[in-house]
């Protein structure tokens, strides 16, 4: 990949890390309940998660879905349902005591992690937008890893 079509992606890659979904706002609820030391964790979680789904796509995921419209369907719907779970659980176990109140308990770092990776790894746009996009990056005439 060239230096151009690699600040290209980074760009829009950024765009769409940035957009607020389910993986930007549970980082920016941990930060507020845990802290950003805490809240680290959890977004080397998303991190790994995305870095996992480019491997994945990179190893033939997109062609799969594209072949499969029912594989796709079902893994959007599967990613909706646990997504729509996920906002369930945090909106029924939302903590609505006035500062200074209970203390509340900090969650381990790997709670942190595995829940922001699963958030990621469930998110259909994830995969619709690495599926769609990725693959107009990669240039099929060089090696994937350098020698």
């Amino acid at each position: 990949m060239s230096l151009t079509a690699l600040m290209a992606f980074a760009l829009i890659m950024s765009a769409g890390i940035v957009t607020p979904g389910p993986t930007v706002l549970l980082a920016l609820n941990n930060a507020a309940h845990f802290g950003i030391r805490r809240a680290i964790w959890g977004i080397i979680g998303a991190v790994a998660a995305d870095i996992l789904l480019v491997a994945l796509v990179g190893l033939g995921l997109g062609v799969v879905l594209a072949a499969s419209e029912t594989l796709f369907v079902t893994l959007k719907w599967i990613g909706a349902a646990w997504l729509a779970f996920i906002g369930l659980r945090m909106l029924l176990s939302s903590n609505t005591s006035l500062p200074g109140g209970m203390e509340e308990t900090i969650p381990a770092r790997r709670s942190l992690f595995l829940k922001s990776f699963f958030v990621a790894m469930s998110n259909p746009k994830y995969y619709i937008f690495m599926t769609a996009l990725l693959p107009q990056f990669v240039s099929t005439a060089q090696p994937a890893l350098l020698p």
